[in-house]
Order: structure tokens, then C-alpha cells, then sequence
């Protein structure tokens, strides 16, 4: 008896212990449980937010297209209260000439049970329509065994805006090009020819399907492609306009000169090159200026001859005084011969100069001058054997009017110093000196010879001369200034392109 009562104790604290296991072990299975229920409370409110505000608005409608389910970013799309957008068909949010379309793509997700994508228009904000990009996706309900719609919308107004700004602006463009009365054009990169005005195709009497790609390229003259095809790389490598004159078939299946001018630019996106240009027909405008230049030529080979007959007339002068002055014994006589000699020489050597110049309107007048006295030195050999000359000369070029009036009076100058300085053959120096500065000419020529009388007038001289030599400074509104201390100085100061109107 007492075995049976002790056994009986034993399975009772064996049952009591197991059945306290067994309530720890729920206890703990109880905690974990409630660990992960506020766990998966935590993740559902996370995906809750991120389902809320993201950037995409999302839609879930029933059979019947009405919404059933919306995130916060889709209720501020719609510009509706999220909770009270429920049971509202989505068709009320779309435009009118869309609802049709809606149904259509809703049908084919029920009978494709695949995705599909859309672009709609809602007349949301002001009457304004809001363009939107749509994915539409089927769900199952398999509750109800009916097909839900899962609708992901994006805001692609923006875009569409530019787009249609884009479209404008190319239409406007065409409309432009069209009513030009210049030929307009614009290839890509590689020379491929995208577009071509009225004009243009006009011009070449070809249809667009005719030249486009690099068709227009057969166009052109064979003697200007090499250069077109490296001023067009150069104008891309360097992103800069170009311009070229070239020849390129006509119409008439001739060569005809144009103008073609160009300017890269970049696509919306930022990538993609293309090159915009016009063209303009200057072939009468080139046959003129050929004519022209063959006539300018003419007229330069006849002004050269002109000027070589002058020098040889002058020189032919100059030769028959030299054998005049065989003949005269009288020394004043003789003295004016020689001096209307270098007179003559000094107006020839200008032409000689401007005949074998390229330049028919100027002559190096340093290189003269070098030339004219050393003519004079030789002329005057034996008065000159003891003097020094010393020349400071701008390296200038001036026109035939001023450089022979200049010339003259250096002439004159160099030769009265030549005669009357230096008596007795006497040493000395002359010096000349001549500079430009802005519009003005100065020159000075002075000598350390024996000096002129006191009190000398150059107006008021009977030296021929000295005469010349003021007539010539009154001709171009210049000014004389004459010192004599120690040494003779001519200081002259001339205009050079303001003559003097003489009555």
C-alpha cells in the first residue's frame, strides 16, 4: 500500500514538473512571439512610409477601375484626400479623350494577365492637364477570384512640356527656313545631310531623297572638296563657325560659287552633335570680281609702262642737258644746267621705283633717298670727296604726290650744301635725318659748313632753290624752320595726306 502511495507521489511531481517546463517553454515561445509582432509592426509602418512618399504615386483599383488603395504621393497627384479618394472610379481623374484609351490598355492586362505601360493626361490642377507615365499591372483577388489593377504613375509634365517646346521651336525653325530667301541646311558629324530649305533644293534642282545622307557631297566641284572636308573637321575639332567659298552644281548642271557657312551645336541631350548652316550665290558676284581683277591687271601693266616711259623720257632729258653741258663754257650757266639735271634725276628715280615695285601706289622712301644722294655725291664728286654723311632714316613708304615733293626738296637741299658749305674743299658732314610720327613727316637736313649771310629769307631769296623748296612745304600744309648756329639746319615738318588746295 505504502509503495502504491509513493509511486502515485513520484508521477504527480514528475506531472508537475513537465507541465512547469511546458509553461516556460510557452512563456518563451509567448515573448518571441511578441518580439517579432512589434518587429513586423515596426517593418510594416516602414514600408508604410516608404510606400506613402515615394517618388512614384501607387494605385491599386478593383474589377471595376475604382480605387480601393493610394499612397500618400498618388493622393497629392490626384489632389485628393487619401481617404476619401476611395471607391472613386480613376477614369474621373483622367481627361476626356483618354478614358477610352484607359479601357483599352485595362483590357488588355485582364486578357494578357501581363503588364503594360501608358502615357495618360488628369485634369487635376486648374484645368491644367498633368501628364503622367503608367505602369498597369494585374493582381489577383483570391478572395473574390476577380483580377485587382496595380497602377504605378509618374509626373512626366516636365518633360512633355519640353518636348512640345521642342516641337514648337522646330516648327517655327521650319517656317523660318522656308520663307528664306537664302539656302539653309544641317547635317550631322559624319557629313550626312538631315535637312534642306525651298531654297536650297531649288537652287540644285533636286529633290531632298536625291542628296540627303552625303549625297550632297557629289555636288561639289572636285577641286574644293579636300578643302571643305578639312575646314568642316577643323570647325568641329574646335567647335567653332566656319566659312568657305566653294563651287557646287546647279540647276543647270554647271558650277556655281556660294558662300557656305556653318556652326556646331548640341542636342537637348547633351551628346549629340549637329551643324546648321546657309548658303548664298555669289557666282555673279565672282565673275564680277574676275572681270575686275583681269581689268585691274590690264591697268597695272599700262600704269607700269606709263611710269617706265616718264623715267625714260626724264632720263632722255637728263642725258641731252649732260651733253649741253659740253658745249657751255659760261660756270653759271653750267651750275643751272646740272641742277635742273639732278632736278630731273630725282623725279625720274621715283618712277624707276615704282616701276619695278609690286606696289604701284607707294615706294620705300628711305631706299630712295639712300639712292638720290648718292647720285648727287657722284654729281658733285669733287666737292664732296671730304664730306661726311650721316643718315638717320625711317624705314617708311609713301605715295608718288609726297615723295616726289619730298624728294625735290632734299634734292635741293643736299645739293646747296654740296655747292656752297664747303669751299676750298673743305671737310664737313651733312646729315638727314627723317621720321614719321602719327600723319607727319619730319625732316632735317643740316650741315657744319661755312653757314648762309645773316638775316637770310628764304621767301624773300633769289635762289630758284630755296624757292622751290618753300613752294613745295606750302603745298602740303607744312612748316619750315631754318637755324643757323655753328651749323645750317633745315627742320621741315609736313602733312602727308593733307595737300594744299592752291587757287
Amino acid at each position: 500500500m505504502v509503495r502504491k502511495m509513493t509511486h502515485g507521489i513520484k508521477e504527480r511531481n514528475e506531472l508537475i514538473r513537465t507541465l512547469k517546463e511546458k509553461e516556460n517553454q510557452i512563456e518563451f515561445q509567448k515573448a518571441e512571439l511578441t518580439e517579432r509582432q512589434t518587429e513586423l509592426e515596426e517593418s510594416l509602418d516602414r514600408y508604410a512610409d516608404l510606400y506613402d512618399f515615394a517618388p512614384s504615386a501607387y494605385l491599386t483599383l478593383d474589377e471595376k477601375g475604382r480605387i480601393i488603395e493610394i499612397n500618400q504621393t498618388g493622393a497629392e497627384l490626384l489632389t485628393v484626400d487619401k481617404k476619401g479618394s476611395y471607391e472613386i472610379p480613376f477614369i474621373y481623374f483622367l481627361s476626356h479623350n483618354d478614358v477610352t484609351k484607359f479601357f483599352t490598355a485595362q483590357q488588355k492586362v485582364r486578357h494578357s494577365n501581363s503588364r503594360t505601360t501608358e502615357e495618360f493626361s488628369l485634369k487635376v490642377k486648374n484645368n491644367e492637364p498633368v501628364y503622367v507615365h503608367a505602369v498597369i499591372t494585374p493582381v489577383h483577388n483570391y478572395v473574390s477570384k476577380n483580377i485587382n489593377y496595380r497602377l504605378s504613375l509618374v509626373d512626366i509634365t516636365e518633360k512633355k512640356e519640353i518636348e512640345r517646346a521642342l516641337i514648337e521651336s522646330e516648327q517655327r525653325f521650319r517656317i523660318m527656313a522656308e520663307s528664306a530667301p537664302v539656302m539653309i541646311w544641317m547635317s550631322d558629324t559624319n557629313n550626312n545631310l538631315l535637312y534642306a530649305n525651298s531654297s536650297k533644293l531649288r537652287f540644285l534642282g533636286k529633290s531632298f531623297n536625291e542628296i540627303k545622307d552625303q549625297g550632297w557631297l557629289s555636288l561639289i566641284h572636285p577641286h574644293d572638296k579636300d578643302k571643305f572636308f578639312k575646314i568642316f573637321s577643323k570647325a568641329l575639332e574646335e567647335w567653332k563657325k566656319f566659312s568657305i567659298e566653294m563651287r557646287i552644281k546647279d540647276r543647270n548642271n554647271e558650277y556655281s560659287w556660294i558662300i557656305r557657312e556653318g556652326v556646331p551645336y548640341l542636342l537637348p541631350d547633351g551628346k549629340t552633335s549637329r551643324l546648321i548652316g546657309s548658303e548664298i550665290d555669289i557666282t555673279d558676284r565672282k565673275k564680277t570680281a574676275i572681270l575686275m581683277e583681269k581689268s585691274l591687271r590690264e591697268k597695272e601693266v599700262l600704269l607700269k609702262e606709263i611710269h617706265h616711259r616718264v623715267k625714260n623720257n626724264l632720263q632722255i632729258i637728263s642725258s641731252l642737258l649732260n651733253l649741253q653741258l659740253n658745249f657751255v663754257i659760261n660756270k653759271e650757266v653750267s651750275e643751272v644746267l646740272k641742277s635742273s639735271q639732278a632736278r630731273i634725276r630725282s623725279m625720274a628715280l621715283i618712277h624707276e621705283k615704282i616701276y619695278k615695285s609690286s606696289e604701284f601706289s607707294t615706294i620705300n622712301f628711305s631706299e630712295y633717298v639712300k639712292e638720290l644722294v648718292s647720285f648727287l655725291f657722284k654729281t658733285y664728286r669733287r666737292k664732296s670727296a671730304n664730306i661726311r654723311l650721316d643718315m638717320n632714316l625711317a624705314d617708311i613708304n609713301l605715295d608718288i604726290n609726297i615723295s616726289v615733293s619730298l624728294g625735290l626738296i632734299i634734292n635741293e637741299l643736299i645739293t646747296n650744301s654740296l655747292k656752297h658749305a664747303f669751299p676750298d674743299e673743305r671737310k664737313g658732314e651733312i646729315k638727314i635725318f627723317l621720321s614719321e610720327k602719327n600723319n607727319d613727316l619730319e625732316l632735317i637736313v643740316s650741315d657744319n659748313g661755312v653757314g648762309v649771310p645773316n638775316g637770310l629769307d628764304i621767301k624773300k631769296t633769289n635762289s630758284l632753290g630755296l624757292e622751290l623748296v618753300d613752294t613745295l612745304i606750302e603745298q602740303h600744309n607744312g612748316e619750315l624752320k631754318f637755324e643757323c648756329n655753328g651749323k645750317t639746319e633745315f627742320k621741315i615738318l609736313l602733312h602727308k595726306n593733307q595737300p594744299k588746295n592752291r587757287k
